[in-house]
């Protein structure tokens, strides 16, 4: 269905959108599963489709009782719906709406990932050449090599190493499970590998489309699936629920398209329907012959190569030049059922842990307790403390249980206001939510409001909403709007402020006009991610050669400060912070030295 035939048609895209219609973040056309289904001989199981429509309801009626404003600018393209608007809001169910305007974290691991994941200088070939079976490995998933696997093999050994090899540290504490719940399903084990295309393994990642979690499920089908979330918890991130949604969807995938895993997964990215009107426009149910002709969107194309490449570099590593990997235990953990809620902070006490190991062990909670709505909550606990923390939490008086309440912010109120009927000072108002001023506070905003003096900080990440995204939008500029500041747009895109301003050439006195445009995300020759030459031959751990840097680029010699970092750095003068350790020739584990010169290579600045 074309997204551009009338501004209702595209609003209307974009409010569906807003429950989300794609099954992970994709550039395919935005349908419904209904719409996906247009071959007799390829339709959804008729439960499934009903609990689309169960979902399409509910949806319509929360748009009853939420009034969104669309610009037209916010409509254009897929990429531009699926972007959150700076007035966008989430439900939550204890009532609360949530403005997520200034509520952006950008994580810095989870960006340079994003960057890889989005793959945005990439050129692989159209044609994949010559298609050979790999028989020298085990597999239990059809692998095949050929320039395009090739060409992704280069890429993730080359410009992607780092963020790969941190990949491959993951993959030893989550697939061993995946493997196990997809072997249980009659899945092939090896089919797990595909949560690495999709997120990395990073519980955090979130994308343009609003699909989050290891795979990637966007809200309307991770709904289908059985998948909850709202301002207190995803299951979209829990590593054992998504896996066994994920296992369902693949299998329902597998059955539709009578057998073809490169068609499922194909699906798994572009949505059933995309792919079965490539075959029918086609001629052709072969995965290499579709691609050819251009019927599937570019990012599906290169999804199945992708998943080839990664599963023949994770088989054999040290074949790859990944020797030092520091593969992580196995996740393990002890389950209790507590009474809600429950602050995590006081969980950590209970067992005698830590708050960023309970959080880690129970990504799906993406605040500070567990979700005050339910009644009971299974929470995940270190193995072995099981015992303790029951014996402690027996013990815990109910009035302790919390050290928290959530205020929404209304109109009229003040903090100040508000630290007099909560009994606090101003500052301890402030301190809870990682405030500098009450003029921050807007109107909507869902504030912490501490129960009792000393109680322990909420961490500012889970103050704030799902940070970054996985996906780099393909609208590369944005127009300014009034009540628009530099800071505002810079998280809304994506990008940091240092990055923003080097695109537009903007120093700290800039002053931003109404209409002016603005580049918000990488350009083509953006020094973000070098460009990978694709290679004929089929010789494996050779990275590509280096492309020639771009006539604006310049070099220069930056010398390392106390308390400066990699990242810092680089965020300072715009660049990856891969590639300041490729340029240096270091390793992701050096420490930097004051005094010690570093050569960048940055766009538009002097040398010297």
């Amino acid at each position: 269905m074309p997204l551009n035939r009338s501004l209702p048609l595209l609003i209307f895209l974009f409010l569906s959108l807003a429950s989300g219609d794609l099954c992970v973040a994709s550039s395919a056309p935005l349908e419904t599963w209904a719409e996906r289904t247009v071959s007799p001989s390829l339709q959804l199981p008729q439960s499934i489709l009903e609990q689309q429509r169960a979902a399409e309801l509910s949806h319509e009626t929360a748009l009853q009782l939420v009034s969104v404003s669309v610009s037209v600018s916010a409509v254009t393209s897929p990429s531009a719906a699926g972007q959150p608007s700076a007035g966008s809001l989430l439900l939550t169910d204890d009532g609360a709406e949530e403005d997520d305007e200034a509520l952006t974290l950008v994580d810095s691991e989870t960006m340079e990932e994003a960057l890889i994941l989005a793959e945005e200088e990439t050129s692989p070939p159209e044609d994949e050449g010559a298609t050979v079976e790999v028989t020298e490995l085990q597999f239990d998933f059809p692998v095949v090599e050929n320039q395009k696997v090739q060409y992704y093999i280069d890429y993730f050994t080359g410009p992607g190493r780092n963020v790969f090899n941190r990949w491959l540290e993951r993959s030893s504490r989550y697939l061993p499970y995946m493997q196990e719940v997809f072997a249980a399903e009659g899945l092939p084990r090896d089919l797990v590998y595909l949560s690495i295309v999709e997120s990395g393994l990073n519980p955090k990642a979130y994308s343009w489309a609003h699909a989050s979690g290891p795979w990637q499920f966007i809200p309307s089908t991770g709904k289908i699936f059985g998948l909850k979330a709202d301002y207190w918890w995803d299951e979209r991130r829990d590593f054992e629920k998504s896996t066994h949604a994920a296992a369902r969807f693949l299998k329902e995938l597998y059955g539709i398209f009578n057998g073809d895993w490169y068609l499922a997964v194909a699906a798994y990215n572009a949505g059933p329907g995309a792919v079965a009107r490539a075959i029918e426009r086609s001629g052709s149910r072969d995965f290499w012959e579709i691609s050819h002709n251009l019927h599937l969107p570019q990012e599906t194309r290169n999804y199945v190569p992708k998943l080839l490449a990664v599963l023949l570099i994770a088989k054999q590593p040290e074949r790859y030049g990944f020797i030092d990997t520091q593969f992580l235990e196995p996740i393990a953990c002890d389950k209790v059922t507590v009474d809600g809620p429950l602050d995590l902070a006081v969980v950590a006490r209970l067992a005698d842990s830590s708050y960023g190991e309970i959080k880690s062990l129970n990504p799906e909670l993406k605040r500070w307790c567990t979700p005050p709505q339910l009644q009971s909550y299974q929470i995940n606990l270190p193995l072995g403390t099981k015992d303790t923390f029951l014996a402690a939490y027996a013990e815990l008086p109910a009035n302790e249980r919390r050290n928290y309440k959530v205020h929404k912010f209304a109109k009229g109120e003040t903090v100040q206001g508000l630290a007099k009927q909560y009994r606090l000072s101003v500052d301890d108002i402030l301190r809870a939510n990682s405030l500098s001023t009450a003029k921050n506070v807007k109107v909507g905003r869902n504030l912490a409001i501490p129960l009792r003096a000393g109680v322990d900080a909420i961490p500012r990440e889970d103050l704030l909403d799902d940070p970054v995204v996985s996906k780099i939008a393909t609208s590369r500029s944005y127009k300014v709007k009034k009540g628009d500041t530099l800071s505002k747009i810079a998280r809304n895109s994506g990008a940091t402020l240092a990055q923003l301003k080097s695109w537009n050439r903007l120093t700290d006195r800039s002053r931003l006009q109404i209409g002016q445009v603005l580049r918000v995300g990488p350009g083509k020759k953006s020094a973000q991610t070098p460009t990978v030459t694709a290679k004929t031959t089929s010789k494996k751990g050779t990275a590509p050669a280096a492309k020639k840097s771009p006539l604006n680029e310049n070099k220069i010699v930056y010398k390392v400060k106390k308390g400066d970092t990699v990242y810092k750095i680089a965020r300072q003068y715009a660049v990856n912070p891969a590639q300041v350790l490729a340029w240096n020739n270091l390793d992701n584990k050096h420490i930097l030295q004051p005094g010690q010169s570093l050569t960048l290579r940055v766009q538009g600045r002097k040398g010297g």
